[in-house]
């Protein structure tokens, strides 16, 4: 017995033990064909030459993972206008930023950017500028909740089209708005509840002989909600009903009346939604609008609405879009102008000829008209773009605009405008 053991010694230091010594050393030379000249790995001598092997504490960990995905962009654009009015030309900077967090369960971006121009009567203005969040987080497996914030601080052109000559500069317009869903999926059907709130100001025009014109009448508060009903009858098509309310404060009564234009907003419409493949969608509805104002004097006006929406995308290169829809414009006293409904209708259409290069083109048309007179606003638009791609960083966009607009009864003549503009922009 004691001779079979002193046997069994012998084979393993003459098998086993080279046998395991070989396999650390074929391991150590398949190490020195992946790591040699690499500063984390260390030579050490072993039995049959120098290999290179790692020390415990030289080992490199894995890099840990950003709290947010950053996403930047910096875009230059020169731009010439001409037309009714005498031409200009100007240059913005546009930065962008965005930060997004990805969980298990849900998604978080906050984003800003802005716009600032300067034309060559050395004007300098903040065009808009824009800070915004928007966030999904996954209840369960049938349930979503989801929320934004967004402030907005802008300045439109008073060289721009359909602006009065009597007016020197237009106001700031202040907006913030935050609104709070959830759906939740009971099998084909589902139901959707959100509820929003706005608060908007709207600051002082300043008109000819430096003159300041109050437009607190247009500054308000106003909280609302919706509720959505849809049913699926199968995977392509569903059919919805949906109904909100939104009451507003305004910050005063207009100058010319005295009755301040506070009221409650109802809205009702139903449609039909079509999702085929993810290649065309569709959504289609028409519905009615209440105006109800709390002070008796102010007749309550209903008017029917109607919208349209259509998505087309048969392929990577080529993509379409159309919009037709219809909204109410509140009255506005001091230009005279009535209650009315605005149509609008839009398209677009994006083709890309390479990966590296793609065209674009748009058409929008928006006529307002009041519930009583003569159309007070027409306003057309024609869009050209080509972008191209310089390498993955840096891009090229090329664009022109005209613009068609006739106001009634603030002017009689319609006014119209070119604008042509060259960009490039770097992004990371």
């Amino acid at each position: 017995m004691l001779g079979c053991l002193k046997m069994d010694e012998k084979l393993g230091k003459r098998f086993f033990i080279p046998l395991m010594m070989g396999l650390v050393l074929n391991g150590a030379h398949g190490a020195v064909a992946q790591n040699v000249g690499n500063p984390d790995f260390a030579p050490v001598f072993v039995p049959g030459g120098e290999v290179f092997l790692p020390f415990a504490g030289d080992v490199p960990l894995e890099q840990a993972q950003p709290f947010f995905d950053v996403d930047w962009s910096v875009q230059l654009r020169a731009t010439h206008t001409g037309g009714t009015e005498q031409g200009k030309n100007s240059v913005e900077l546009l930065p962008e930023i965005s930060l997004t967090r990805a969980g298990l369960r849900g998604q978080y971006v906050f984003d800003g950017q802005a716009t600032l121009s300067v034309n060559d009567d050395q004007l300098t203005r903040v065009n808009n500028t824009q800070f915004g969040y928007s966030g999904q987080y996954a209840l369960d497996s049938v349930s979503q909740l989801s929320g934004s914030l967004n402030l907005n601080v802008s300045q439109d052109d008073v060289n721009g089209p359909g602006v009065p000559d009597n007016i020197v500069q237009l106001p700031y317009n202040v907006s913030l708005k935050g609104e709070l869903g959830v759906v939740r999926q009971f099998g084909r059907f589902s139901l959707e509840g959100s509820t929003r709130f706005e608060r908007a100001y709207r600051g002082p025009t300043q008109l000819v002989g430096n003159l300041l014109q109050d437009n607190s009448e247009f500054s308000f508060v106003k909280f609302g909600g919706d509720l959505r009903a849809s049913y699926a009858f199968s995977p392509e098509i569903s059919l919805f009903v949906e109904g909100g309310a939104d009451r507003d404060w305004f910050d005063s009564a207009p100058a010319s009346t005295g009755i301040k234009l506070d009221g409650i907003d109802y809205q009702l419409r139903a449609g039909s939604a079509l999702n085929w493949r993810d290649v065309l969608n569709v959504e289609a509805s028409v519905g009615w609008v209440l105006r109800q104002h709390v002070d008796p004097s102010i007749t309550d006006r209903g008017e029917a609405v109607y919208a349209l929406n259509i998505g087309y995308t048969p392929s990577n290169a080529l993509s379409f879009s159309g919009e037709i829809s219809t909204t109410i414009v509140p009255e506005d006293v001091t230009a005279g102008r009535p209650r009315s409904v605005a149509y609008g209708a839009s398209g677009n259409v994006g083709y890309a000829i390479a990966p590296w290069i793609g065209l674009r083109a748009s058409q929008t048309g928006r006529w307002v008209l009041p519930q009583t007179g003569v159309n007070t606003q027409t306003t057309l638009t024609t869009g050209l773009g080509v972008d191209v791609d310089i390498n993955k960083n840096l891009a090229l966009n090329l664009d022109y605009l005209y613009t068609w607009s006739e106001n009634l009864p603030s002017s009689t003549e319609p006014e119209y405008e070119h604008a042509a503009t060259i960009g490039i922009k770097y992004s990371r």
